[in-house]
């Protein structure tokens, strides 16, 4: 039974994102709020909006997440650390404290990102990239209509895999004595040079699995808020011990957030996703929006079918002769 709940802990490395135990990460339901209960024959306003001509599994980076007009980043001397652009500060008090810490996330995931795709390979997350991000998607909630409702109250759409950003997994050789000597809810591994990273950073261990054969042992370290969680990863991989460095997964797929930075602002896509999601969702709704240097928001669009008009549809159909 011990060894059950051990399996089934680790497994929630790559669960959390569904609900389950967490390890010390936020849970899904922490991520979005409790699931909306379903009810039949509500009448659900419609977002109206011009149509986002987009294919429906196209990946993040296909539609240009993170792309950066030259006139942006021409005039940008520290780019690509901090885009030129800022936006104003956005009004908070209408926010929970959960409801704050979602966007945060949500904000240090873009971020984690915009850095990949920048290549800046600095540990520290600069405050302006996370600033810039919060504050678009929190003047996207104070601001007002159906499309901000549809986004914002009816599906409470966050980044699917947000908590990934807090997260690094080692895979470690288990022959090694200080491997050998691990065990779950200690703090220090006993290897100097990985604990004095852990220290310096003030990364904690969320998880430990002892392999109970020749495979690797592995450890899932925590951080704070406002690390670069994959350039951190590579700091680890040369400690002796090591065999592997890498994020934090998640099975499946769920809704997303993507971004783009605009001379004019930031544009924001919100995603929806529904279908088969442990296979990868299959269907898609998404709303987009713009983040002017002001502070106020305009729609641009939308693309797919809401969930609950899709599965209207297919219950409709399957009562077909």
């Amino acid at each position: 039974m011990k060894y059950l709940r051990m399996m089934l802990c680790f497994a929630s490395v790559y669960l959390f994102a569904f609900g389950q135990v967490g390890c010390g990460f936020p849970t899904k339901t922490e991520l979005q709020g409790e699931p909306e209960k379903k009810e039949k024959n509500v009448f659900l306003p419609k977002c109206i909006a011009p149509k986002i001509n987009r294919s429906n599994n196209a990946p993040f980076y296909k539609w240009g997440v993170y792309q950066i007009d030259e006139e942006v980043k021409s005039v940008s001397p520290r780019y690509p650390r901090c885009p030129s652009i800022q936006l104003p500060q956005a009004d908070e008090n209408k926010l929970t404290d959960k409801t704050k810490e979602r966007y945060r996330l949500d904000a240090l995931f873009l971020s984690t990102r915009y850095m990949h795709e920048s290549k800046d390979f600095s540990i520290q997350v600069p405050a302006c990239l996370t600033q810039l991000f919060y504050r678009a998607l929190i003047h996207i909630y104070n601001s007002q209509g159906i499309c901000r409702d549809v986004v914002v109250n009816r599906y409470k759409i966050h980044i699917y895999a947000a908590g990934t950003a807090l997260g690094i997994k080692l895979s470690l050789d288990s022959d090694l004595p200080w491997v050998r000597n691990l065990k779950e809810g200690q703090q220090r591994t006993g290897n100097q040079e990985l604990d004095r990273i852990m220290d310096k950073y003030q990364m904690t261990i969320a998880h430990f699995y002892k392999s109970s054969s020749s495979l690797s042992s592995t450890i899932v370290l925590k951080l704070p808020y406002g690390l670069n969680n994959r350039n951190l990863g590579k700091k680890l991989e040369p400690i002796s011990g090591v065999k592997n460095v890498g994020t934090v997964g998640v099975v499946g797929d769920g809704d997303r957030v993507d971004v783009k930075i605009k001379k004019e602002g930031v544009i924001v896509e919100f995603s929806k996703g529904y279908g088969d999601c442990p296979m990868g969702c299959t269907q898609r709704y998404r709303v987009r929006f713009r983040v002017n240097l002001k502070g106020s928001v305009d729609v641009l669009g939308n693309s797919g079918i809401e969930p609950h008009d899709w599965h209207k549809s297919q219950n409709q159909s399957s009562h077909l002769p």
